[in-house]
């Protein structure tokens, strides 16, 4: 089905995943309240993240670009490293991962636009992309070796 402009215009169901140390996994469900068009006029841009390390802080910001600012940002996928959170206002992963590993999840970015006269208002046009991401969280870096009295002494 298009919407007028060109755009197909699909129904999101966003489905639990189970990504065992990943935070949380996103809860079923299904919006009826709006319709998402999927059109060239919106393009996220980040394709790749940054690795982080565990128990150090983190921050990586998403781009996008298209379709006037502000942008809405979600995680409608999967489950971010416990930890790390999406500042859905400026599109920016941020935190400390609490434990290495590898977690996959789905990022959508959003803007709404007007409606044009004909359309229904109850329904408005969301332009909006998503993108499956992966972010790589290495273990936390071995500590040094303490100093103590015993191992400073000379050798013979």
């Amino acid at each position: 089905m298009t919407n007028g402009r060109g755009a197909t215009v699909v129904a999101l169901a966003l489905v639990a995943l189970g990504l065992g140390g990943c935070g949380q996994a996103m809860m079923s469900a299904k919006l009826t309240d709006y319709e998402k068009a999927y059109d060239a006029s919106l393009w996220l841009e980040t394709e790749a993240l940054p690795p982080a390390t565990a128990g150090k802080a983190y921050a990586a910001r998403l781009v996008a670009r298209g379709e006037p600012a502000p942008y809405r940002w979600r995680v409608v996928g999967g489950a971010l490293p416990a930890g790390v959170s999406l500042d859905g206002a400026r599109g920016v992963l941020q935190g400390t991962p609490a434990a290495a590993g590898s977690c996959s999840f789905v990022i959508e970015v959003a803007t709404q636009k007007p409606n044009a006269p004909d359309e229904d208002a109850r329904k408005p046009y969301i332009a909006a992309r998503t993108r499956r991401l992966t972010l790589e969280v290495a273990g936390a870096p071995e500590p040094a070796p303490a100093l103590t009295p015993a191992s400073l002494t000379p050798a013979n």
